[in-house]
């Protein structure tokens, strides 16, 4: 008798460990002041002085992602001027300091090509060799937590990431303290490494943020023998 083949999707959680650096990497910019990060029992803990500083985590393989859980404490919110809005828009009016985006690096058929990769920008290089040998990447989507309710929902290409960056404004904080946030994905997204983007200098603000969990909903697909 011939045995048929099932295969089953079980959910799984990947908590991403916050306690001491492991894998995670610093990207530092020429011109902008860096955060003062530490790992500590409670979790990552990044003071930012009119800074900013992307923190990447790469997965040791692509995962199929399909929501995020996160958890933290911030003492201060990004400071904004009377009449300036939270936001990647062009222009004075906007100030693209958030106190934390979530960004997916996510899988696709981007590649560098030889002259690419010799006039490119730093991040730009370092996004793409977040994929293996032989794969490519699509862009980063970004989840950010805004603090202005009317930028929630908010969101599109980043003017100033060449095509391969993509953001939401997901979550509301209007207060300092405590939050704790989740998402679906409206579907499951091949990823390769993780994006944190934490920022203070457009705003010359000053706060300490505490990211103290960091979960990713995956899908794992098992095969089930049966006669």
């Amino acid at each position: 008798m011939k045995k048929k083949l099932t295969q089953l999707y079980m959910s799984a959680m990947f908590l991403v460990p916050l306690t001491e650096k492991g894998d995670f990497k610093e990207l530092v910019y020429r011109s902008i002041p860096k955060h003062n990060i530490d790992f500590t029992k409670q979790g990552m803990k990044v003071q930012v002085n009119s800074s900013a500083m992307p923190l990447i985590y790469p997965l040791k393989e692509k995962v199929r992602v399909s929501g995020i859980e996160l958890k933290g404490n911030v003492d201060k919110l990004v400071q904004f001027k009377q009449g300036i809005s939270q936001g990647t828009i062009k222009g004075k009016s906007h100030k693209d300091d958030y106190i934390l985006r979530i960004g997916l690096v996510l899988d696709g058929d981007k590649r560098l090509n030889w002259f690419q990769k010799k006039i490119s920008p730093a991040w730009v290089l370092k996004l793409y060799a977040l994929a293996p040998e032989g794969e490519g990447i699509e862009r980063i989507q970004f989840y950010n937590v805004t603090q202005q309710k009317e930028e929630l929902g908010k969101g599109g290409v980043h003017p100033l990431g060449k095509g391969l960056i993509h953001d939401k404004n997901q979550w509301l904080l209007s207060q300092a303290g405590d939050f704790s946030f989740s998402m679906k994905l409206n579907e499951e997204r091949k990823v390769h490494a993780l994006w944190i983007s934490i920022d203070g200098d457009d705003t010359q603000s000053k706060y300490t943020l505490t990211l103290k969990e960091l979960k990713l909903s995956l899908h794992e697909s098992k095969v089930k023998t049966s006669k």
